[in-house]
């Protein structure tokens, strides 16, 4: 992610919203459904401001990607972009949209919106949920 976490309210608000864009189901049985018994999750990715620019993200991806193919017999890759920037990198690397969802529809359990929804950059709409065969 691009630090959705750990800027606008920790896991309080992001394990809602994971559940909410995966549609409850756990992502294991999403797999298992393709035939995949081992995957890698690209989940939190998070690259200083002060970084950019440097391909970080990206090689971080890519590295991640490799060793869980080679070292731990992975099949496919999930990830979670919750920022434009990640997105970006996921959609350059290859990685396939399976749902996204908009900050602004995303509801707590008691109705209420994401908390500092309002903190959050207008360039971070949505959170896209991708995947990418290894």
């Amino acid at each position: 992610s691009s630090g959705i976490n750990a800027e606008y309210g920790g896991h309080e608000v992001v394990l809602p919203f994971l559940f909410d864009v995966t549609g409850y189901t756990p992502i294991s049985a999403w797999f298992s459904s393709l035939g995949c018994s081992k995957f890698v999750s690209d989940t939190y990715l998070v690259v200083s401001p002060e970084a950019r620019g440097a391909n970080l993200g990206e090689r971080m991806i890519v590295l991640s990607d490799q060793l869980a193919k080679e070292r731990a017999g992975c099949t496919y890759s999930v990830a979670m972009g919750t920022g434009i920037y990640s997105q970006r990198i996921f959609d350059k690397l290859g990685y396939t949209l399976v749902k996204e969802t908009r900050y602004d529809e995303v509801r707590m359990e008691d109705g209420s919106p994401l908390p500092n929804l309002d903190r959050v950059p207008p360039e971070h709409k949505s959170a896209k949920l991708l995947t990418k065969a290894l």
